[in-house]
């Protein structure tokens, strides 16, 4: 399926895995959003008070699910269980990244049928040229998904050899859907390397950390927070408008 609308064929749109962030940093990614006119879709892993903040902007923010399904997930044992659990928090949501990009063909077939999500952002083609979105059917026209993979994410850059922290470097001229994937921790801590957040889950479970446990521990040269800094500029520059996951169920 080819998109037509050359607004999001050659886009840049802004993705967010919460990952159980401490509310302060959730705030503090969401007010550069809110600064810039950005728009952002937020994969969400819990409830909170900056979970409602970001309701409240449905002008600029999208709240999608983040389910985790591996073993001892808090969100629960059973595929039924983790995705009832996301869609008490956000049931309005119609797309979803699976937590660690686990997916299979029966795991989708169970999320589709029984639930309203329409869009899958769970594939990772780093910096790949003319990224387009596909559709998958299980086992009717009504039950399909519609899978755009994303294009760049944080951590992963943090353990390439080669890692870019600058947007000069990104193939931003490349044709095709260019979905970056950031984290509030990563954002926050502008990692280079996971070290320090390693170090910091080993001081107190995410949702305990305070502003100042973590800003003893956050990279002062270019990294995460860096590319989200300049990607935000220059969607907020370049681009007429910027984009939600969900707008791609129009071309589905």
């Amino acid at each position: 399926m080819m998109i037509t609308q050359p607004g999001i064929l050659n886009s840049c749109i802004i993705t967010i895995d919460i990952d159980w962030a401490p509310d302060f940093a959730i705030d503090k990614m969401a007010a550069v959003l809110i600064e810039k006119n950005v728009k952002a879709t937020w994969f969400v892993t819990h409830d909170s008070p900056a979970i409602d903040r970001l309701k409240s902007r449905n002008d600029l923010f999208e709240l999608g699910v983040h389910p985790n399904f591996l073993p001892n997930s808090t969100q629960g044992k059973t595929v039924k269980e983790v995705m009832d659990f996301c869609f008490n928090i956000t049931p309005a949501a119609v797309s979803m990244r699976t937590h660690t990009l686990l997916q299979s063909g029966g795991l989708y077939w169970e999320i589709v049928e029984n639930y309203p999500i329409k869009i899958d952002t769970s594939i990772l083609l780093r910096e790949n040229d003319n990224i387009q979105p596909h559709t998958i059917f299980y086992g009717n026209e009504k039950n399909k998904l519609i899978r755009v993979p994303f294009f760049w994410e944080d951590d992963v850059e943090s353990y390439n050899p080669g890692k870019i922290w600058s947007i000069d470097h990104l193939a931003l001229g490349a044709d095709g859907i260019k979905i970056f994937n950031f984290h509030p921790m990563y954002f926050l801590l502008n990692i280079d390397t996971m070290d320090d957040y390693e170090a910091l889950k080993k001081l107190k479970h995410l949702y305990q950390l305070t502003d100042e446990d973590v800003s003893a521990y956050i990279n002062r040269g270019r990294g995460a927070g860096t590319v989200f800094d300049e990607i935000t500029s220059h969607i907020q520059k370049t681009q007429n408008q910027s984009f939600f996951m969900k707008d791609f169920i129009s071309h589905g």
